[in-house]
């Protein structure tokens, strides 16, 4: 896909403003905000939550 090396970058450069700030703000950082960036950069996985079981 087109898509994914742009995206790719971008994930890693939002990581890298989430470190700088998470750095800089330490405990300061207001709930909300370190929300939002925790679920910009949650893996998918982690979002959907468990998933039930099935039989094989």
């Amino acid at each position: 896909m087109e898509l994914v090396k742009p995206f790719g970058l971008f994930s890693k450069w939002l990581t890298s403003v989430y470190s700088t700030i998470r750095h800089c703000a330490g405990r300061d950082m207001n709930p909300e905000t370190r929300g939002a960036f925790d679920r910009w950069l949650a893996p998918e996985r982690e979002i959907a939550g468990p998933r039930p079981i099935t039989a094989a």
